[in-house]
């Protein structure tokens, strides 16, 4: 038996909410970040392995922004992977057919959290 102990939050889909988890992690680091988005056209499980320095959106976001050609963070790397093990991912990726590995997250809110989270670890 293994104790867990989790929380969750659902984040608005704007800037407000791309920077909470960066917020929490001035605070704590946790074992784990899990985040969940919705590719509205996707069929399958995407595991994300890295997240893009670029907001590119072709609508705008619940707050009204529709950013083009702009990086997350001015001064941060290009490119973040995530700190998961890529291999394992790809295996478990690979068991399941409802499941894929990806390597665009899009340039979206998702992606815009997801880069800051990683940004923020590896800060």
């Amino acid at each position: 038996m293994v104790e867990i102990q989790y929380g969750g939050e659902v984040l608005s889909v704007d800037e407000k909410g791309s920077v909470r988890t960066s917020e929490i992690l001035r605070d704590e680091l946790p074992d784990a970040i899990i985040h969940l988005g919705l590719k509205e056209d996707s069929v399958k499980i995407n595991l994300e392995l890295c997240a893009i320095n670029e907001c590119e959106f072709r609508i705008k976001d619940n707050a009204g922004r529709q950013l083009k050609n702009t990086p997350v963070i001015e001064s941060a790397l290009p490119l973040l992977h995530t700190t998961s093990h890529a291999p394992t991912l790809r295996q478990i990726a690979a068991k399941y057919a409802d499941v894929e590995i990806s390597e665009d997250c899009g340039k979206f809110v998702c992606n815009e959290t997801y880069f800051r989270t990683l940004n923020s670890i590896e800060r």
